[in-house]
């Protein structure tokens, strides 16, 4: 299944970043302009963790994990710009005086796999801001917040989190429910290089979800809303796992993000 899911997302990817025009080609649409960083650990076929910084909270904020905690589907549970795959993060406001606590995601958050295999690693390609409340309620119980963050691939050959999902309440979802639980901001200049195309484009924000069986369907047609997301997933495989991203590749891309601003 993996290998048949591969080669259909690699062979879809291709034809977002290729097919973008009909324009004649010239040898300055071949050029190099976002390089590979296919050498770097955890990164593309590399093993070992991806390098950056620590993500650093605010005070009185803590990650924690809530393995067997049901998947709530709710839109407003759902963040990020990009839908590979979701990871949850659970957090605990536990600041002195209480009140809501805003939580920075920076664009290059990585989502490490703490799962055994090699399971992707993935990138949130935009900043935003979580508001976290008080973990102790007006009733006096203990809340904890847990969003959704959806990524792109950085490892395009391993296996997705979402493949073993058999429990009802996952199952039609990307969500990669308690595998990632180490994070680590990247300083790859490549990476945040691509970043850059992503940044003030608030109509990338997930409102929607997809259900990644889908794509086996005899019948299926990629939805248009989903579109973007694909072509944002292939551009980050153009460095992750590829040879860069060649100018046509970029002007191609920026082409289809001028609907999102």
């Amino acid at each position: 299944m993996k290998f048949l899911q591969y080669w259909l997302l690699a062979i879809g990817g291709m034809l977002c970043l290729t097919g973008c025009d009909k324009s004649p080609e010239n040898k300055d649409d071949f050029e190099i302009v976002i390089a590979p960083s296919s050498n770097q650990p955890g990164i593309g076929g590399r093993d070992g963790d991806p390098v950056g910084n620590a993500w650093v909270l605010p005070d009185g904020i803590r990650i924690v994990r809530r393995p067997h905690y049901r998947f709530n589907p709710s839109p407003d549970n759902l963040y990020g710009a990009s839908n590979s795959f979701y990871a949850d993060i659970s957090f605990v406001n536990e600041r002195v005086g209480g009140g809501t606590v805003n939580v920075e995601f920076p664009a290059g958050l990585i989502v490490v796999s703490t799962e055994e295999g090699r399971l992707q690693n993935g990138l949130n390609i935009t900043r935003f801001m979580v508001p976290v409340p008080p973990t102790i309620n007006g009733g006096g119980g203990r809340d904890t917040t847990t969003i959704y963050l959806g990524v792109a691939c950085l490892n395009e050959r391993r296996g997705f989190p979402w493949e073993e999902n058999f429990d009802a309440d996952t199952r039609n979802y990307p969500i990669g429910r308690d595998m990632y639980n180490q994070y680590v901001v990247t300083t790859d200049p490549s990476l945040l290089k691509l970043l850059e195309e992503f940044r003030d484009l608030p109509g990338l924000r997930l409102t929607r979800h997809r259900n990644p069986w889908d794509v086996f369907a005899e019948d299926y047609i990629e939805p248009e809303w989903q579109k973007i997301y694909s072509k944002i997933g292939d551009a980050v495989w153009a460095v992750t796992d590829r040879y860069g991203v060649t100018r046509k590749q970029l002007n191609c891309l920026r082409n289809a993000l001028k609907a999102y601003r």
